[in-house]
């Protein structure tokens, strides 16, 4: 079958996880896309309208933008360079700091990488810059992008000058503190790793699949409605382009990547885009062309492009997918790796099954490309009459596939009653999300029934008994040690509601744009707080419904009995300004905790003389 070949999916491939190094830099993207003379892939990053406002103003302060590579800094400074009028020869040439004036009438610095500048012309560069943001009549305005590294290592060889120290002190200090400004200081620092990504995977998305470029595709036989002669690369841009629930669930796993502290860069997220279009592992380097989609199509292995195992990189060798940060993240959530005994028995069996039967073609045969192909045909039956050889049947391999498809496919009011979520590691990833997370960001509170689970899972962790008791919250220890297994020695209780100051809650942190676990010991005094990602959540949630505290992660049960002793010394603080306690001649009350055999705690009280 002869395709046409556009360009744009050549250049397309350039942002996939293909082995050359020149998908990585923003200049050679701008170097391809003139050659190939396609219009480059344009999208506004959530800082760009703030940036270019500063730089247009009557009176704008220098900014200093940081984070890891690929997070766009070089992408930034281009686009606040011809919004503000710069020459693009200029941006493109080989200038190593860029100059150009301001609407205001002031001159615009511009270094797009800190690395590039040599050590003597990057020390003058970084002290002219201190110096002008502690004056309002500075004639230069400066634009810097760096890593934290070089960034910190530069600020430090400015130290031995006067006029430059204090004002390096103080932008070390803000990329410490997570500060965008400080009172004195004309100058903004922004940190692109703080950048929210599931919006910012929404805005390259849109601009990647809004793009002129799919119009070369107009015309070419691979667009054919008929599944066996459709392009897989066109069906996978269809998929894209109108499956909102496709994209709103690789959405909530970004965010959850997010929440879990594994952050991922705009060429990440442009590599699992450029991947889930372009997957197929029979293509060289992994990756679809025009005529390799044509060859695919023509050998009946189109269904090995599914879009819904690109995302994860199962196109790529087990290596390359550790090498890349983007799919070792979404790696994490075992996806298609789990699964339950429904899900299962319709895949099998649910051709024949009448039980099973509306569900097997709603999920599997509705899809005749990604679901219902030869392939699964063929090993489905082969399994079903034992004709298979020794060793692991061909089925598992495509139950595995199936599983990530339904993952992104399930129907919404289909997915509680199919337990969408049990196909991944986190059971309870769509509760976080749906009634934890995204609840507490509209300024609501955590139902009373997911907090009281927290608590239970609490009591499991810092007692060490099997409990089934949800209020109070039980704060124990061994003798002298709350680091022990088992933990009997009653400390005190705190309540779950608000009751004289005590109060077990979960809120989210603005400022760190995360949620934290905080347990309340007295009336106006900050609560101890730990973060409560999503593996601590799962945590939580898996120990209250019975899964061992040391064995299911440690990890995490480590960080709970820190968490404990912290809780401990916030009691023990709480009573020396009380100065409760017993007084001199009056017996010691020690209060043991045992479990009944229903999970409930029986106390047992002793006093022991003080003489």
């Amino acid at each position: 079958m002869d395709y046409k070949t556009n360009p744009w999916v050549s250049f397309l491939r350039q942002y996939g996880p293909i082995t050359q190094n020149d998908n990585m830099y923003d200049e050679s993207i701008r170097r391809l896309t003139r050659r190939l003379d396609i219009k480059p892939l344009s999208f506004e990053t959530p800082l760009q309208k703030t940036l270019v406002e500063n730089f247009i103003s009557d009176d704008p302060h220098s900014v200093i933008l940081t984070g890891t590579a690929g997070d766009g800094k070089t992408y930034l400074c281009g686009q606040v360079w011809e919004a503000v009028g710069g020459d693009p020869k200029e941006w493109d040439s080989n200038s190593k700091i860029r100059r150009t004036k301001l609407p205001c009438g002031k001159k615009l610095v511009v270094v797009k990488d800190l690395s590039e500048v040599s050590s003597g012309r990057e020390r003058n560069f970084l002290v002219e810059m201190c110096e002008s943001a502690r004056s309002a009549d500075t004639k230069s305005i400066f634009l810097l992008a760096a890593n934290d590294g070089q960034l910190v290592s530069g600020l430090k060889s400015v130290a031995g000058e006067k006029k430059a120290k204090e004002v390096a002190d103080l932008i070390e200090r803000m990329l410490v503190d997570g500060r965008e400004s400080q009172e004195g200081l004309r100058l903004r620092l922004f940190n692109l790793s703080r950048t929210d990504v599931p919006e910012l995977f929404d805005r390259i998305l849109q601009a990647l699949l809004s793009h002129s470029g799919w119009k070369g595709c107009e015309g070419c036989p691979g667009t054919s409605d008929a599944p066996e002669k459709r392009c897989p690369i066109w069906h996978n841009y269809q998929l894209l382009m109108n499956k909102e629930l496709f994209r709103k669930r690789l959405r909530d796993l970004l965010t959850l990547c997010e929440l879990n502290d594994l952050h991922l860069a705009i060429r990440q997220i442009l590599i699992i885009v450029a991947n889930t279009l372009l997957g197929h592992p029979e293509a060289t380097g992994d990756l679809l062309n025009c005529d390799s989609a044509a060859a695919a199509v023509a050998a009946g292995t189109s269904h090995k492009a599914s879009p819904y195992r690109n995302v994860f990189g199962a196109n790529l060798t087990s290596r390359r997918r550790q090498d890349l940060q983007a799919f070792d993240a979404l790696s994490r959530f075992g996806i298609g790796a789990e699964t339950n005994n429904w899900i299962d028995n319709t895949l099998i069996y649910g051709s024949d099954d009448p039980r099973l039967a509306s569900y097997f073609d709603l999920l599997v045969r509705g899809d005749p490309v990604y679901g219902y192909h030869q392939d699964f045909q063929r090993d489905q039956k082969a399994y079903l009459e034992a004709d298979v050889d020794a060793g692991t049947p061909p089925i598992l391999s495509e139950l595995e596939s199936q599983r990530q498809r339904l993952f992104f496919t399930m129907p919404e009011d289909k997915a509680t009653e199919l337990r969408r979520w049990e196909l991944s590691l986190f059971r309870f990833g769509g509760e976080y999300l749906e009634e934890v997370y995204r609840p507490l960001l509209d300024g609501k509170k955590v139902p009373r029934p997911i907090v009281s689970r927290l608590v239970k899972g609490l009591n499991r962790i810092f007692t060490g008994l099997l409990l089934k008791v949800d209020r109070p919250l039980y704060i124990a220890s061994a003798s002298n040690n709350s680091q022990s297994k088992v933990s009997k020695l009653l400390t005190d209780t705190i309540s779950v509601d608000l009751k004289k100051g005590e109060q077990v809650t979960v809120e989210f942190d603005s400022a760190h744009k995360r949620l934290f676990l905080c347990v309340y010991t007295a009336a106006d005094v900050a609560p101890v707080r730990l973060a409560l990602h999503p593996v601590r959540y799962e945590f939580l949630s898996r120990v209250a419904e019975g899964a061992l505290p040391s064995s299911f992660s440690r990890e995490c049960y480590e960080d709970f009995l820190a968490f404990k002793g912290r809780i401990h010394r916030a009691i023990e603080e709480r009573r020396q300004r009380e100065r409760s306690g017993p007084r001199p001649g009056e017996p010691v009350v020690l209060t043991i905790l045992d479990v009944s055999g229903d999970g409930h705690i029986r106390e047992r009280v002793l006093e022991i003389d003080a003489k």
